[in-house]
């Protein structure tokens, strides 16, 4: 019980809301950058295929109708 009240003691949960705020701001402001990047297409990474394994990889489809992709591949 005395250990909970530690915990629950305004100084030590003043701290710690401080240090999960800062945590919270650090991971947004990351997955923004990762949407940016992605957006602009400048973030690369493994594909792994059959074929094998190509480093540095964008994505960067310019035709984006999936049913073209179908058609073609099944001959459709």
């Amino acid at each position: 019980m005395k250990f909970i009240q530690q915990l629950a003691n305004e100084r030590f949960a003043r701290h710690a809301a401080q240090l999960m705020k800062f945590a919270c701001y650090f991971a947004i402001c990351f997955y923004v950058l990762c949407t940016v990047l992605s957006f602009m297409g400048r973030q690369s990474f493994f594909l792994h295929t059959k074929t094998g394994t190509f480093e540095r990889a964008i994505y960067a489809e310019e035709n984006h109708n999936a049913l073209s992709q179908y058609d073609c591949i099944y001959g459709r």
